[in-house]
């Protein structure tokens, strides 16, 4: 069974810096600089014509807890730089299903070598390939986007962190 889960990220933004280079009421005479610390509160179960973050190749319920696999990058641009402002979720698998699990890690690995060896070139993709659990909790090579991959943009951390299952909101209006 496949699950919609919205992802519960309780989020603060902090300004660090901010000068201004001409006029303060020119938006590009600026840089401004923020950082974010994000904190991980639970998942709620959605139906998947709402909006979700992440879909679970499992049935899960309240009470449930699930291993979430998540990045948490940089961007800006040259008028300003979200430290840690980025967070992309990639996978998710219940607890108990050691299986699929070991693939997160695997996917965890996959990233952190690609960074390594493709954080400083000029010609990179804005895609990794990563070993993901399929319908089956079996492996599979995914192609996905990276969205900390790029000329602004800095990959901060990879976690893979328990999360539980905290509402249910299908057949709500």
């Amino acid at each position: 069974m496949t699950t919609y889960l919205k992802i519960i990220d309780a989020y603060e933004e902090y300004l660090v810096n901010e000068e201004y280079y001409g006029d303060p009421d020119d938006p590009y005479s600026s840089f401004r600089e923020t950082h974010t610390d994000h904190d991980i509160q639970g998942a709620i179960v959605v139906d998947k014509d709402k909006y979700w973050d992440i879909v679970i190749n499992d049935d899960v319920s309240v009470g449930d807890v699930i291993h979430l696999l998540y990045v948490i990058y940089t961007h800006g641009s040259s008028f300003d730089r979200a430290v840690h402002g980025g967070i992309e979720y990639i996978a998710a698998v219940k607890d108990g299903n050691n299986n699929g699990l070991l693939i997160l890690h695997e996917a965890k690995k996959a990233i952190d070598e690609d960074d390594q060896k493709n954080r400083f070139r000029d010609d990179i993709s804005v895609s990794v390939k990563i070993p993901l659990p399929d319908e089956n909790n079996e492996k599979k090579i995914v192609k996905i986007s990276a969205p900390w991959k790029g000329y602004f943009e800095d990959l901060d951390d990879i976690v893979i962190e328990r999360v539980d299952i905290i509402g249910d909101e299908r057949n709500s209006k």
